[in-house]
């Protein structure tokens, strides 16, 4: 039987890749700052992305994407960022097809070898150029950190689970109006939604799900 198309999304979903990024920022160009000084409750920050950093920091876009390049060439001690993720995929593979969709500049090599190491079973590697292209990746349901890719599957009503991170906390408002997008306050939401059939509910619900409409309704 197909399986549901399960898009998960890297850096900030998986991969806990702030922390690294910033220590490759100060060894770069002397910026010291911690992931609370720039996202913490009192910081009243919520920018994301390259572009984001790159403007908080004064740097140019490609220094920041070197520096994620950079921070993913030693991948070894980025850490997850949830223990339990690996098991949760394992339990997903059984009804999804689990599927790695990311837009990070770390490459294929470098990412695949963090996965095995972290023990994170998947179907498919799907690395797109920009997050925007996470639409045509063929998924049914997408997890992911980034407001604005939550943002554009809502738009076009298609399915899409929101990981609560730091800097998403500005976009959580209007994305609560989405029909299609479920926000979630950790991996243990993410699990219970999989395992409830919470997420098949939220694929029937957008466009996208027309084509597992009869698998959904099993």
């Amino acid at each position: 039987m197909e399986r549901i198309k399960l898009g998960i999304d890297l850096d900030g979903t998986l991969a806990d890749t702030e922390a690294k990024l910033l220590r490759v920022l100060e060894r770069r160009y002397g910026i010291k700052v911690t992931p609370e000084d720039i996202w913490g409750p009192e910081s009243g920050r919520t920018f994301s992305g390259t572009a984001g950093i790159a403007r908080h920091f004064n740097l140019t876009y490609e220094q920041v994407k070197d520096a994620f390049v950079e921070a993913w060439r030693d991948y070894r001690d980025i850490q997850l960022v949830d223990e339990s993720i690996p098991r949760i995929m394992r339990k997903a593979q059984r009804d999804y097809e689990v599927c790695i969709v990311t837009a990070s500049y770390g490459s294929r090599e470098n990412i695949e070898a963090w996965l095995r190491l972290n023990e994170i079973p998947y179907d498919r590697f799907i690395q797109v150029k920009s997050p925007a292209e996470k639409m045509k990746a063929g998924m049914d349901v997408q997890v992911d950190d980034s407001g604005s890719v939550a943002k554009l599957f809502g738009d076009n009503n298609a399915a899409c689970v929101l990981l609560s991170q730091r800097w998403n906390m500005a976009d959580q408002p209007s994305l609560k109006e989405q029909p299609t997008v479920r926000i979630v306050n950790g991996w243990d939401e993410v699990s219970g939604m999989l395992e409830s059939g919470s997420v098949k509910k939220l694929i029937r619900k957008g466009a996208h799900g027309s084509s597992v409409e009869l698998l959904v309704r099993q």
